[in-house]
């Protein structure tokens, strides 16, 4: 399972409700092309969030680099500065009329996004640090 979050959707909600929703759903668009590009499918969800299920952890984490890799580069209303943060999550999911659930869905809602931890990110040469997510965007 891949989740997502914005970050900072609240002031980017209150910049402007009419652009807010085009944003929300370009959002969407794009990490619903990214999971369909390695064999998954986004949930219905509330919110600025998705739920991106797939068939292994592989595909999950390469939607989410191509996804992230997609929402840095759409051209984003002036003055918008659109991020993202996603977690990767594994767990057994059943099909309940067309929502995901288990017991692996409420736990990584929980701790996934819930708040900010470590994360471990390559740098350009190739060495890994951590980082608080609060410092990831989706260039990176």
């Amino acid at each position: 399972m891949l989740f997502s979050d914005i970050v900072g959707s609240t002031p980017l909600l209150a910049a402007g409700q009419d652009r807010y929703s085009d944003l929300l759903l370009r959002h969407r668009e794009l990490l619903g092309m990214a999971a369909v590009r390695h064999g998954g499918t986004l949930a219905p969800r509330e919110g600025d969030g998705c739920l991106g299920l797939f068939p292994s952890t592989t595909a999950a984490i390469s939607a989410g680099v191509d996804g992230q890799h997609a929402l840095a580069a759409e051209p984003w209303p002036e003055g918008l500065t659109v991020r993202v943060r996603m977690v990767v999550h594994e767990g057994d999911v059943v099909d309940a009329d067309g929502e995901p659930v288990g017991l692996a869905v409420h736990h990584a809602a929980r701790t996934g996004l819930a708040r900010p931890r470590a994360r471990r990110s390559r740098t350009p040469n190739g060495n890994h640090r951590h980082r608080p997510a609060t410092e990831l965007n989706a260039a990176e």
